[in-house]
């Protein structure tokens, strides 16, 4: 794929990533393949296009060099263990009287976690090694008494993978793990800034063993010094360091390096690349290019599951170190998920969310687009290329969703939750279930209206065409340009079920394309259910869906389950008592249900349901012309 003219010029000026292997010896597996065809942010939303190709093992380039000295100049040693925690020394030009405040970023639009409490050690020096004053303003800042003294920062700061008293509020993809056979490194979780020196110039290096070799979608230079324009390009270029597999391949005419951590060796290179291959083409298929043609992957397969992060050049990826056969269905859709998001809201976003907006972030209507459209783009590209059958993308992608929004609720529209600073878990991931499903039926809608002239993905490639990353879409205007693109007789459907919370008319849009969905329906020899979906939550089992039948007899959202027929709820037992227990019972038997409820005991007595069948989905062999052809254009790559 032939390179832009503004791609070509920020080459030239940034120089090209590399990965230098640290000593001689090289035991892992690499190629290079020239192919015949062609081809939450979580942290600081820093959405900077740097242009620039990938060589592994290249040449350096004079460009890599900076003509004077960075600003920043940052030196990282790690410490594994059971407090495992960097080492950082920070080299400054002198600072003047604006610049006297150290920040450290914070991870998260709609729950801020803040990475300064993981600060253990934090010092300040004068060009003599002279210890300089600096006072913690807060968790997050440190101030200095005399800037212009101040030419090196010290500071200690823990991995988050070992932090237990962040809890989940750091997903690790976007932390940072210190292990003794490898490093990952989210650059937000590790390098703090100085305020008014946000565009000052990095260069980043790393104290390792030599067998190990260092990895990012940064350039890097013949001492395996990197380098960012300034502070933002840094903090959208993770890092990974180890004895790692290493591969580069030409996919679709795209260039893609490989770097990949394995535990215990169950996953490698040559087995992801067919499967990132299939995602490539898939996306190509879809949206007739590839949104870049350098990218970096970087994948840590260990001990859990975590998913991924999509940064301007590169993405990260935490998953649990099993045989990929077991784990390809999850690797594969979280691959499509995090490529798909170089189109939004890298190449399609709000001007809400800011290219250098280091201190402080805004919730965006464009939430529910960023998530919620791109979790079903990656789920629609693979059903259209043949990665997923239609019957796989019904059961195993749509009927998750549709529990998912079911128990969530529908209290808050997509455009709430995008607007207002999280107030649960389940309302931000809302957006990846109603925000996906409204995404489907907005899509046949449109296909079925216009005759499968204009879907989504038309009116995504408009506004990519239109727009792009240097024109973001005005936030204030964001609904009437999507009407606009959309085309003004879908209006009442974005105002309905967008804007506003009405129930998704699922059963209606599906019959379009000749698929029957029923909400529920009897089954065979059903046993006795008490009719809720009970979670977890501190420690403490909390209704969160209730049947309409049981809602009826006074058991509600949010109750606290102590006591079911006089066995006591315990987390441990919910398995048995929902699967087991219940379902022994007579279906009509009226048992105590003992609650909490906004913190006061009560005792109900709810009469068991029948167990049901929820969110059926059948494929009749007959349909009509109009389904037939609808359901033709939806499956078809047009």
């Amino acid at each position: 794929m032939a390179r832009s003219a503004k791609q070509e010029s920020q080459i030239s000026a940034g120089g090209r990533p590399s990965c230098v292997r640290q000593c001689e010896k090289i035991s892992v597996f690499m190629k290079i393949f020239q192919s015949g065809a062609v081809i939450f942010s979580l942290a600081v939303l820093s959405l900077i296009f740097t242009g620039c190709s990938s060589q592994v093992a290249q040449q350096p380039q004079s460009s890599l060099i900076p003509a004077t000295p960075p600003e920043y100049q940052y030196r990282v040693a790690f410490h594994p263990g059971a407090s495992a925690y960097f080492s950082v020394r920070l080299k400054l030009p002198p600072l003047g009287p604006q610049q006297r405040f150290f920040h450290f970023s914070t991870i998260g639009v709609y729950a801020p976690v803040g990475l300064g409490s993981l600060v253990k050690r934090f010092r300040a020096e004068d060009a003599r090694g002279r210890e300089a004053t600096v006072r913690r303003r807060s968790e997050n800042t440190w101030e200095f008494s005399n800037p212009s003294a101040v030419r090196v920062i010290e500071y200690d700061i823990a991995d988050t993978w070992g932090s237990p008293e962040l809890g989940q509020a750091i997903p690790e993809m976007v932390g940072t793990r210190i292990d003794s056979e490898y490093v990952f490194l989210s650059s937000q979780a590790v390098f703090g800034f100085i305020e008014g020196l946000e565009f000052g110039r990095v260069q980043v290096e790393f104290d390792l063993p030599d067998w190990w070799t260092v990895c990012s979608a940064l350039p890097q230079d013949d001492r395996g010094r990197f380098y960012a324009q300034h502070y933002g390009q840094l903090t959208t270029s993770p890092f990974l360091l180890g004895d790692l597999d290493v591969a580069e391949e030409y996919l679709r005419g795209s260039r893609v390096r490989f770097f990949l951590f394995s535990r215990d060796g169950q996953n490698s290179t040559p087995e992801i690349i067919p499967l990132t291959e299939n995602i490539l083409n898939a996306t190509e298929a879809f949206l007739g290019d590839l949104p870049i043609d350098d990218y970096t992957m970087l994948f840590v397969f260990d001990d859990r599951s975590a998913g991924g992060v999509e940064y301007p050049q590169s993405a990260a990826f935490v998953f649990r170190d099993r045989p990929l056969e077991e784990i390809r269905p999850q690797v594969q859709d979280v691959i499509a998920h995090e490529y798909f998001h170089l189109i939004i809201p890298y190449s399609i976003r709000s001007d809400r969310i800011s290219k250098f907006n280091l201190l402080r972030s805004r919730p965006s209507q464009h939430l529910w687009f960023f998530e919620g459209v791109t979790e079903w783009a990656s789920d629609m590209i693979q059903l259209r290329y043949g990665l997923k059958n239609i019957r796989e993308y019904f059961l195993n992608d749509v009927r998750p969703k549709l529990f998912r929004e079911e128990r969530f609720g529908s209290e808050i529209s997509l455009r709430e939750i995008s607007l207002s600073r999280r107030r649960a878990a389940n309302d931000y991931l809302n957006v990846y279930s109603r925000g996906a499903l409204v995404a489907l039926l907005f899509d046949i809608h449109l296909l079925e209206r216009t005759w499968g002239r204009r879907g989504l993905r038309e009116v995504i490639n408009d506004l990519r065409q239109d727009f792009g990353p240097d024109h973001p879409l005005p936030e204030e205007r964001f609904f009437e340009i999507l009407i606009d693109y959309s085309g003004p007789e879908f209006e009442d459907f974005i105002r309905d079920y967008i804007a506003g919370n009405k129930p998704l008319p699922v059963k209606e849009m599906l019959h379009k394309i000749g698929i029957d969905y029923q909400k529920e329906r009897r089954i065979p020899n059903p046993g006795a259910d008490l009719g809720v979906f009970p979670v977890v939550k501190n420690g403490k089992v909390v209704v969160q869906w209730v049947d309409l039948e049981t809602g009826q007899q006074g058991l509600r959202k949010g109750d606290v389950l102590q006591k079911i027929a006089g066995r006591p709820v315990h987390p441990g037992r919910l398995d048995y008592l929902f699967s087991e227990f219940i379902p022994s019972l007579s279906i009509g038997r009226v048992v105590e249900v003992q609650i909490a409820r906004n913190g006061l005991p009560a005792t109900l007595s709810i009469r068991l349901i029948s167990q049901k069948a929820r969110h059926v989905f059948s494929i009749p062999r007959l349909l009509t012309p109009n389904q037939r052809k609808i359901r033709d254009i939806w499956l078809k790559n047009r």
